[in-house]
């Protein structure tokens, strides 16, 4: 279990909590996850404005991640962009810390990941939906 890894993206206005929506998030934090540790992998910086769609540059950054966590749901062109690219789209209760969703995602991989989480890990294409 230890080889497993998530690199879950964060929407973000503070780069501490998950705070805002997909389209107009001013930072994307990037980590690699393991059940042990986590690493920054990076901090995409966005100005607002950019256009929409599915190559919106939101989603083209987004390539290569397995999940990202947004406090209300992607829709449109940019949510199909995220699922034609194998990114899970996980849309929060509640604004949540981006720490204490890493400590979640750690306790997963430790254990036996719930179903949505061993789907993305995989690659599939995915539906949106929320955490089990």
């Amino acid at each position: 279990m230890s080889n497993r890894l998530v690199r879950a993206a964060f929407a973000t206005d503070d780069k501490e909590t998950v705070n805002a929506e997909f389209m107009k998030a001013r930072h994307f934090m990037i980590f690699d996850v393991m059940p042990d540790s986590s690493v920054l992998d990076r901090a995409l910086d966005f100005s607002g404005g950019e256009g929409g769609g599915m190559e919106n540059p939101r989603v083209t950054a987004l390539k290569g991640c397995t999940v990202v966590f947004v406090p209300k749901p992607v829709t449109g062109e940019e949510a199909l962009g995220l699922i034609r690219s194998k990114v899970f789209i996980t849309k929060l209760q509640n604004q949540e810390p981006i720490g204490d969703l890493i400590e979640r995602l750690q306790v997963m991989l430790r254990g036996n990941p719930p179903p949505w989480l061993r789907r993305a890990m995989s690659g599939e294409t995915l539906q949106t939906g929320e955490p089990e």
